[in-house]
């Protein structure tokens, strides 16, 4: 038995999946970055520990994916690289 204090035990099978459902729907439902991304940091932080967030998304009209990425500790959004 591990006693780290840093490791925390899964959750169940089924509470993963649940949250899974939710986020897909969360992205493709909300409009606004910043709601989107509040509702997918209370979502997955259920599951999972994590610092950054980062999603692409499709732009339709232009058929190009977009980045955006956010530092879960301070809020703030962190730009891509350009390449």
């Amino acid at each position: 038995m591990n006693n780290d204090p840093e490791v925390v035990a899964a959750p169940p099978l089924a509470v993963c999946y649940e949250t899974l459902v939710r986020v897909s729907r969360a992205i493709g439902t909300h409009g606004d970055l910043k709601e989107l991304f509040g509702v997918l940091a209370n979502e997955l932080q259920r599951v999972v520990q994590f610092d950054f967030i980062g999603v692409s998304l499709r732009d339709d009209n232009s058929h190009t994916f977009h980045n955006y990425f956010i530092d879960m500790a301070s809020g703030s959004e962190l730009l891509p690289k350009r390449r």
